[in-house]
């Protein structure tokens, strides 16, 4: 049997430390990084700015820095019964299965390979910054404490990658969110009797058929990323079948394209909910779309290392933060199948994984040695 590469080995021991976010955290994976950093002679800094949550830091070479970074948390496995194959990491026809295969433990370990194979001994000018983070499948905690509590880190930072599974090509631009919890009340009776009640819930289906349409309205478009897009993804109402419902929450996920804001779409559902006469609570979590200026550096680095097109996607990373928080410009860039992303049976190739590792070497060098 022919012995695992270093990509590849990485990426398998990765997939088996678990690591949701709201469940075992992400100290297990910050420990084996930084372990492997040491083992390479790159000594690394862990903050564990909650019990079981970690963020990794690396500081090698240089003034100017380039960032690596990857998120260690991963989405639950889910139902156990719908995975035929990586519940623990599996190699299988040039595929590795695995949950984070591809979001993005895969994506953590062509960086952490490509940075053992490279001498940083002349990199006097130009170094790199490693950051490894926690609950960027949650609420982006770990990057915004760093950017909040180790802004210095980050200061002569003017470039970053982000691994997140991109199918080995450059993202340029994602869509924002704005993420809306509406609560509608009403006034609860026996079901028997439901004239003498007022239902939450029926307020709530008329409004989520109202969204729906008020969404093929949208006018706004960007070249790159389309126009915006809303989802009901979620409904809690009612106490018994046989009570009218005084009381129903809906979270509703709207995307949102260059030229809106998340404020614009919480505004859109306010004055739907008022045309159609429903008192109603909205509650507004957002960040805005991104998109990198065309002649920005990091595109032409990421062109020449990798020869692949750049894109535009429809969901949010957090490049976004980056931007907003430290005025980094951050291409994303990974070996990971988007769409496998969140799945049961969650897959990467091994070719991504190497090739990836490739073209982190030789970003790296040519920002070192430049």
């Amino acid at each position: 049997m022919p012995k695992d590469s270093t990509v590849l080995k990485l990426a398998k021991e990765l997939i088996d430390i678990p690591s949701t976010s709201d469940k075992e955290g992400e100290k297990g994976v910050a420990d084996y990084i930084s372990d492997y950093l040491r083992s390479c002679g790159i000594e690394s800094r862990t903050f564990e700015y909650r019990k079981g949550s970690a963020n990794l830091v690396a500081e090698i070479g240089g003034k100017d820095r380039l960032m690596l970074n990857g998120h260690m948390d991963t989405v639950p496995v889910g139902d156990k019964k719908l995975w035929e194959h990586g519940l623990k990491a599996e190699l299988l026809n040039g595929e590795l299965y695995g949950r984070g295969a591809s979001d993005m433990k895969g994506g953590i370990a062509s960086i952490l390979a490509a940075v053992s194979d490279i001498d940083f001994s002349k990199a006097a000018n130009h170094g790199i910054l490693l950051t490894f983070v926690a609950d960027e499948e949650g609420k982006f905690t770990g990057s915004n404490w760093l950017l909040d509590n180790k802004k210095d880190i980050f200061n002569r930072v003017k470039y970053g990658i982000i691994a997140e599974p991109t199918d080995m090509r450059i993202q340029v631009a994602q869509k924002g969110i704005a993420c809306m919890k509406i609560s509608f009340h009403g006034k609860a009776a026996h079901s028997s009797a439901p004239q003498l009640g007022d239902s939450a819930i029926l307020k709530a289906a008329r409004f989520i058929t109202a969204l729906e349409e008020l969404a093929k309205g949208f006018t706004v478009e960007d070249k790159i990323l389309g126009r915006g897009t809303v989802n009901t993804g979620k409904i809690k109402g009612g106490t018994a079948t046989n009570v009218v419902p005084d009381s129903c929450i809906i979270n509703v996920d709207r995307r949102i394209v260059i030229g809106e804001t998340p404020e614009l779409a919480a505004d859109q559902v306010k004055g739907l909910l008022r045309k159609m006469g429903i008192n109603a609570e909205v509650k507004l979590y957002g960040a805005s779309a991104f998109k990198l200026d065309k002649d920005s550096k990091i595109i032409e680095i990421m062109k020449r290392a990798s020869g692949s097109k750049t894109y535009g996607a429809p969901w949010y990373t957090e490049a976004e933060i980056y931007k907003r928080k430290a005025n980094i410009d951050c291409a994303v860039f990974g070996p990971g199948y988007s769409e496998a992303a969140h799945q049961a049976n969650e897959r990467v190739s091994v070719n991504n994984l190497e090739q990836c590792t490739e073209v982190f070497k030789r970003v790296i060098t040519e920002w070192c040695s430049s």
